[in-house]
């Protein structure tokens, strides 16, 4: 920190405030009483949601000046401000000397990564005493630090009304995909395309055993390590609605019978057979050919389509509205687990139009899921210039580069005299306040 504007003073944090740690409650209630103040856990730090109330003469009490820091779990070095009430048993409060609160509490967003990385505990982290205390803290003119604070609240609420616009994408971007599948499955997309041909709706219903082979997979056992042909095979963790995921690919041992009843082509569709959850049962995907050959486990049940069929049409019929609450319908839940089986696949419902309109839907679909996809891929491209925009923003405020430096603000050299003057102060406070409680002990003695 040699490069700090002329009046910045760097000393540690040790030196520059005091602190209180959380305990656990002797009175914890989900109903505020005359004797309780709000519990500040985890939950209620990170979320601001005061679910219980402690008794108020048992444990350390917070103010809103005080910065909170999460010292044990996961979340260890997470800071937060602001808020009132009893400190959790995981929570440790600080209190600055002379220094604005807000402005150490922001320069703490700063050290998160450092502090949550260099913890200690094998079992559940704790914040590194050593490693918290000696963080080097680079202490801006009194004024400075004010003006840095404003514009870092300015800043910063900007940054997150924008986090909170970008969120809305996804969902935005689901429900368009739901209504292109909802109305090509219903003949809506391509009604302006039959009116143009003079041709009818003429879509059949039928089953999907009707237009196609239905069957499953490889049953996985330990005798197959010991078969010769050893090939590759597709699990559930290789299957996602319209995605695949070939980065973890196993191989599995088949007899030749097997291999030619479980061989994959191009463009078979490939269905999740079971799933603890109702909306991931039934997920579906086509297979592209990339590996050659592929077999697929019994846990997939694989659909391949006559000729008078596209498989993209269908692909895009079991991921509609339609074709979604089908594949629920058919599921059987059993010890919490949801199933599908070859049989209730195949006779899964379908609405069928003639082959060039089959065409037609799947180019349409195709043609607004790849604005979808675009859309989205800048999405996630102004994500993550946004999610690094908060922390590019606090290290150029504790660079001395957010805000413009004024030469009449009283150097941070002669406010480091006051802390130091505080800290004594407390420290005699503190002692003198032992001594009493001493005293008052051995009088009752």
């Amino acid at each position: 920190m040699s490069d700090l504007p002329k009046g910045w003073e760097v000393i540690a944090l040790k030196e520059i405030v005091s602190s209180v740690k959380g305990k656990k409650p002797k009175i914890l209630t989900d109903v505020k009483t005359n004797n309780t103040v709000p519990y500040i856990d985890i939950k209620a730090f990170e979320k601001r949601e005061i679910r219980q109330y402690a008794d108020i003469h048992s444990l350390n009490i917070a103010c809103k000046e005080d910065v909170l820091v999460v010292w044990d779990g996961a979340r260890s070095g997470l800071v937060g401000i602001g808020q009132e009430g009893a400190i959790g048993s995981t929570i440790l409060a600080i209190k600055p000397f002379c220094i604005s609160s807000q402005y150490l509490y922001h320069f703490l967003q700063t050290k998160y990564e450092y502090i949550n990385t260099n913890h200690r505990g094998t079992g559940i982290p704790h914040v590194d005493p050593e490693v918290f205390w000696n963080i080097e803290f680079p202490i801006a003119p009194l004024n400075e630090q004010r003006r840095i604070v404003a514009k870092l609240e300015r800043l910063l609420h900007r940054v997150d009304a924008c986090k909170e616009r970008l969120e809305k994408i996804p969902a935005i971007l689901k429900r368009f995909r739901q209504s292109v599948l909802a109305a090509a499955c219903t003949g809506k997309l391509t009604e302006d395309w039959r009116k143009k041909h003079n041709i009818a709706d003429d879509r059949c219903d039928l089953s999907l055993q009707d237009v196609g082979i239905v069957s499953g997979g490889i049953t996985k056992n330990s005798k197959r390590k010991q078969l010769p042909l050893q090939v590759p095979y597709l699990r559930v963790a290789n299957v996602y609605e319209n995605e695949l995921r070939l980065e973890d690919m196993r191989n599995i041992g088949v007899t030749q019978t097997e291999f030619e009843r479980t061989l994959l082509h191009k463009d078979d569709l490939l269905i999740v057979e079971g799933n603890g959850s109702i909306e991931q049962i039934g997920r579906v995907a086509l297979w592209n050919g990339s590996i050659h050959p592929c077999l697929h486990q019994n846990h997939l049940i694989k659909f391949r389509v006559s000729k008078k069929t596209i498989s993209r049409y269908v692909l895009f019929w079991l991921m509609s509205p339609i074709g979604r609450e089908l594949l629920v319908e058919a599921a059987v839940s059993t010890a919490g687990l949801h199933s599908l089986s070859i049989s209730k696949i195949g006779k899964l419902p379908i609405k069928i139009p003639p082959l060039p309109e089959q065409h037609e839907i799947v180019r349409r679909v195709d043609a607004l899921f790849k604005k979808a996809d675009e859309i989205e891929a800048r999405y996630k491209k102004a994500k993550a210039f946004v999610d690094k925009l908060s922390q590019s923003i606090l290290a150029k405020a504790f660079r001395g580069e957010l805000v413009p430096q004024d030469p009449n603000d009283e150097p941070a050299s002669e406010l480091l005299k006051r802390v130091k003057e505080e800290r004594v102060a407390r420290e005699v406070k503190i002692e003198t306040e032992k001594r009493k409680k001493r005293k008052e002990k051995f009088l009752i003695k």
